[in-house]
């Protein structure tokens, strides 16, 4: 992902300055099709909402305690948090391992 997001950085300053044009060119790279002009010119325009307003919609809802994930999402979730917390423990800072 960061090298995909430095190589279209390093060559496209419309990418530099709108995070929506930047998540195109990203997926795009990942083999999305984004041939449906419709589609870029609402999620360019904010028409439709933005993927990260959508993840923080619910989020809120999951901190009110509303529409939780199932119980094996939050059962990986906490092996990966003890996982994470084990590491710093110890002293490794490759959190993710």
């Amino acid at each position: 992902m960061k090298d995909k997001v430095e190589q279209i950085l390093r060559h496209n300053d419309r990418a530099r300055a709108n995070d929506k044009y930047l998540m195109l060119k990203v997926w795009q790279l990942q083999g999305l099709p984004i041939q449906n002009i419709s589609f870029v010119e609402k999620f360019l325009s904010r028409s439709i909402s933005s993927p990260e307003s959508i993840r923080r919609m619910r989020q809120k809802f999951q901190e009110d305690g509303k529409y939780l994930p199932t119980a094996p999402v939050r059962n990986a979730r906490r092996d990966r948090a003890n996982a994470i917390r084990r590491n710093i423990r110890s002293g490794n800072m490759d959190l993710f391992s």
